[in-house]
């Protein structure tokens, strides 16, 4: 993608803004953090923060004229979008089920073996 760097709009302490950073630290993508975007405070739930995510919450990722919400939304976003090594949380399961092939997102380091395995089964049965 760019050189640009990306910022993540949210308080530093939030797990979520945290997973995020740790995403960018991982493929080593620049990126600031904070509740000012254009060194401007943007109000917790104020307008300006509902105008960037629909229901409040945080990260949002500002990436160009790119908007981003969810953090595992983001962290695909930024496995796909920028070199480097691929995130775990944004890992593909292929799956091959009669007639076609799918691709199930699975958080490869959280999720068991008993999970992936009721995942095939569920996808098997479909």
């Amino acid at each position: 993608m760019s050189n640009e760097p990306v910022h993540i709009f949210g308080p530093q302490f939030s797990t979520f803004v945290r997973s995020v950073q740790l995403c960018c630290e991982e493929k080593g993508i620049p990126y600031t953090v904070g509740t000012r975007i254009d060194g401007e405070r943007v109000e917790f739930h104020g307008p300006e923060h509902q105008a960037l995510h629909p229901f409040g919450k945080v990260p949002v990722l500002l990436h160009g004229k790119r908007r981003l919400i969810e953090t595992p939304t983001i962290c695909r976003y930024l496995d796909d979008s920028f070199p480097g090594v691929t995130v775990p949380a944004a890992s593909i399961l292929s799956v091959t089920v009669p007639g076609e092939m799918v691709k199930v997102r699975l958080r490869s380091a959280r999720t068991s073996a008993a999970r992936r395995e009721r995942v095939m089964v569920a996808l098997r049965s479909a």
